[in-house]
């Protein structure tokens, strides 16, 4: 399989006034094509930078980088951007999705970003078609204001889609959600590992990260445990269960 991250003798280091704070000491660290990966750790482990760093968000670090074959730490950073834009798909915490423009157009944005040859068909089409893969067709023309926390979730994963990226980097993607619509978050990204996308994930929650299949986790800048999980929980199971205890 191809290997989407791959990271060896990874350092960050922070100054702070006179103080030398080692965010990481040395990573080696590979996903590949058709993962789903979960990094844990808790706050200041080193995950969080590291993700910076994969997301290629900062670039002031030491060792080697390459994302889906490319070598990071070559280059510029109008190719940064550029990569940044085709190679990964962002969704995060806090959804960060334009407050005055509908799902569509917020869907649409890396397309519009990264300069992706498309006709208007393709264009509107590519749009909801990913809008559809979430669940959201119906919904093309809401505001983010009119949509519960769980469709603004949905539209952000359908950003980070369509672009077709190597990988999906997803910061806390539950942490803001209920119990049930974190199962219904959970249930969508295994459904897209399932049909072949490489998806890594952060989060501080252990029975978030059992839905996925290998288990990477942080400890004062280091990797201390990597596990793979043979039978990931199933996300649709869980929630079924979870309904039919709130109906009861």
């Amino acid at each position: 399989m191809n290997k989407i991250i791959e990271v060896q003798d990874l350092r960050k280091t922070f100054h702070l006034d006179e103080i030398k704070v080692e965010a990481l000491k040395g990573i080696g660290l590979e996903v590949t094509e058709g993962e789903f990966v979960a990094v844990m750790g808790t706050s200041g482990s080193g995950k969080s930078t590291f993700m910076n760093i994969a997301g290629c968000l900062d670039r002031e670090f030491k060792g080697k980088y390459w994302l889906d074959g490319i070598d990071v730490t070559q280059l510029s950073e109008h190719q940064l951007a550029d990569i940044r834009n085709k190679k990964i798909g962002f969704v995060f915490q806090s959804y960060n999705l334009l407050a005055r423009t509908t799902a569509y157009e917020n869907v649409e944005l890396p397309l519009l970003y990264g300069n992706i040859k498309l006709s208007t068909k393709q264009h509107r089409e590519t749009v909801m078609e990913k809008l559809a893969d979430v669940g959201l067709a119906d919904r093309y023309d809401r505001y983010p204001n009119q949509l519960s926390g769980g469709q603004q979730q949905r539209v952000a994963i359908a950003r980070a889609l369509v672009s077709n990226p190597a990988i999906i980097l997803a910061d806390e993607p539950t942490g803001n959600l209920d119990t049930r619509t974190s199962y219904e978050i959970m249930e969508l990204l295994q459904q897209l590992n399932e049909q072949g996308k490489t998806i890594l994930i952060v989060t501080h929650e252990q029975d978030i990260a059992a839905f996925t299949s290998r288990k990477v986790v942080f400890r004062d800048g280091r990797i201390v445990q990597q596990q793979r999980v043979d039978q990931p929980k199933n996300a649709s199971r869980m929630l079924q269960e979870q309904l039919l205890q709130e109906a009861s």
